[in-house]
C-alpha cells in the first residue's frame, strides 16, 4: 500500500477492515475501490468484480527468543504442547493449520484464538505463545514484533487476490499496488530465502537450496552475532551470496558445509 502514496499527482488512502462480503458490497456500489483478499470471491456471490491473484506465501511459526529457542529444536514435532496463538476456527489459515496438526500428529496447547492478526502477533510480542504469519514478512515481524523464526508450517500457505471492478486494471493506484504485491509475494515463494540480520549496520541475503530436516543456528562470526539463522534444512550448494563482505560470506558458507 505504502507504494501508493508515492504517485504524482498524490492519492488519498482510506483503508477500511472488514468482511468479505461486506467489502464486496462495498465495491459493488463504488464505495471502494479495491478489496485485498485470502480469498476469492465466493462461488455464487452476486456481484461484478473480478479476481486478480496476487500471489502465495508460505506460513512459518514465530516467536519470542526464548520460545524460539525452546521450540526451535526437534520442530514441528515439539508443537505438540507447545503454547501457540492461532486465527479464529473458520479462517483459511486455521483450516490449513488444523489439517497440518492432524497430518503431523501433534496437539499444541492453543493458548488464545484471534480474528485480527495484529493482535495474534501483539501477544506474540509479549510472549504468550508462538504463532503462524506468512513468511512474506517475516522481517517486519522481526522487527515491529521482536519475533524469531522456528520452522516452516509444513505445506500450508496464504494466498492473496486483489478484488476489483475492473477486469482489465486501470487506475494506477491499484495497477502499482497488485504490482508492487505480486513482486513481493514472488520474492517470498522462492525455497531457501532467507534474511540473516548481522550485528552492526550490516545486512546479507542467502539463497541456498534446502534439503532434510529442520535445523536451527546461532553463530558467532567474527564478533558479529547471526541472528535468527532458521534454515529449512542445510543446502548441499548454496545459489549465491548477495551484500556479503568477504569475511562474512566466507564464514557462512563454512557454517553450511
Amino acid at each position: 500500500l505504502r507504494t501508493a502514496l508515492d504517485l504524482d499527482p498524490p492519492v488519498r488512502l482510506v483503508c477500511k477492515e472488514d468482511s468479505l462480503q461486506v467489502l464486496l458490497g462495498d465495491l459493488s456500489v463504488h464505495r471502494l475501490d479495491l478489496v485485498l483478499s485470502d480469498r476469492p470471491i465466493p462461488i455464487g456471490f452476486n456481484v461484478k468484480a473480478f479476481n486478480h491473484p496476487l500471489g502465495e506465501s508460505p506460513v512459518a511459526f514465530f516467536g519470542r527468543d526464548d520460545l524460539a529457542r525452546r521450540f526451535g529444536p526437534g520442530f514441528p514435532a515439539s508443537l505438540d504442547g507447545a503454547p501457540v496463538l492461532l486465527p479464529v476456527k473458520g479462517s483459511a489459515q486455521r483450516r490449513s493449520l488444523d489439517s497440518w496438526f492432524e497430518e503431523i500428529e501433534v496437539a499444541p496447547d492453543i493458548v488464545a484464538e484471534f480474528d485480527d492478526s495484529a493482535l495474534l502477533k501483539a501477544f506474540g510480542e509479549a510472549g504468550a505463545g508462538i504463532f503462524p504469519a506468512p513468511m512474506a514478512i517475516a522481517r517486519q515481524i522481526q522487527q515491529t514484533y521482536h519475533a524469531r523464526h522456528i520452522g516452516p508450517a509444513g505445506r500450508v500457505e496464504e494466498t492473496y487476490f486483489a478484488i476489483s471492478p475492473e477486469r482489465v486494471l486501470k487506475q494506477a493506484a491499484v495497477r502499482i499496488i497488485t504490482e508492487r504485491a505480486r513482486q513481493r509475494l514472488s520474492a517470498a515463494a522462492v525455497p531457501g530465502l532467507v534474511s540473516l540480520e548481522a550485528g552492526g549496520s550490516e545486512r546479507a541475503l542467502l539463497l541456498v537450496v534446502l534439503h532434510g530436516t529442520g535445523v536451527h543456528l546461532d553463530a558467532d562470526v567474527g564478533g558479529d552475532v547471526l541472528r535468527s539463522l532458521a534454515l529449512d534444512g542445510l543446502g548441499d550448494r548454496t545459489e549465491g551470496f548477495g551484500a556479503f563482505d568477504h569475511r562474512l560470506g566466507d564464514a557462512v558458507g563454512d557454517l553450511l558445509i
